[in-house]
């Protein structure tokens, strides 16, 4: 193999460790989104209107889950 085969193997292999990192530093019922949501969802405004823009990446809550006093709860919940 050329060492320019190589070195991309090992940066491909970095980053998907680096992603896996990522999605491990997430608090319970949380993902980790590249491209986060400018504005999250919470109990008092389930479904907030926002623009489509990427926030910066971070965690969020997941689907159908929503902040609750810095916490993700279920949706039904609140």
């Amino acid at each position: 193999m050329s060492r320019v085969t190589i070195i991309l193997a090992l940066l491909a292999a970095v980053c998907v460790y680096m992603d896996s990192v990522k999605a491990q530093d997430c608090g319970p019922n949380q993902l980790y989104r590249d491209c986060s949501s400018m504005c999250e969802p919470t109990c008092k405004n389930p479904d907030p209107i926002c623009i489509e823009e990427c926030g910066p990446p971070k965690c969020q809550c997941k689907e159908n889950y929503v902040k609750h006093h810095g916490v993700c709860i279920p949706l039904s919940d609140c």
